[in-house]
């Protein structure tokens, strides 16, 4: 059971570090900075996040 306190741990810093590489690399290029780039990032976290969502509930027998 430690082992997987361990990895849980692991997970979420390593997530939050790859989170903040990706935000900064964003922040880098100017096409995520315009008007275009900023509704098709917003768009897509928002697809991306309606199907894992979905995906979670149908596991869980939440339908």
């Amino acid at each position: 059971m430690r082992k997987v306190i361990f990895f849980e741990v692991l997970s979420v810093m390593g997530s939050v570090l790859l989170f903040r590489g990706l935000w900064l690399l964003m922040d880098k290029l100017d096409w995520f900075n315009s008007a275009a780039g900023l509704l098709i990032s917003l768009t897509l976290g928002i697809i991306l996040m309606s199907w894992a969502l979905r995906y979670i509930h149908k596991c869980l027998g939440k339908d």
